[in-house]
């Protein structure tokens, strides 16, 4: 739906690969991910869980690429109960 340079700034952003950076994260990180998201697969959350070794993992089942959107309550839920866990 972008029309212009912001059509070309959206296809930049979505086809960049930050596979290769995920290993430079070196702080607690929470993965939250709908199971059935067709934009970005389950299969990269999996990644980033094995590479990250002090990731925590939530996949939400039945959900897609708007979980935030679709399920507020319950990610803030999750984000408020791993950040209480943090020291």
């Amino acid at each position: 739906k972008a029309q212009g340079i912001m059509k070309k700034v959206f296809k930049r952003v979505v086809s960049e690969n930050l596979r290769f950076s995920v290993k430079n994260i070196k702080i607690p990180t929470l993965v939250l991910w709908g199971k059935e998201d067709k934009m970005t697969p389950v299969s990269d959350a999996y990644y980033i869980k094995k590479v990250l070794l002090n990731a925590k993992l939530i996949v939400f089942e039945n959900e897609g690429h708007q979980l935030p959107y679709n399920k507020p309550r319950r990610v803030a839920e999750e984000i408020n109960k791993w950040a209480k866990n943090l020291n």
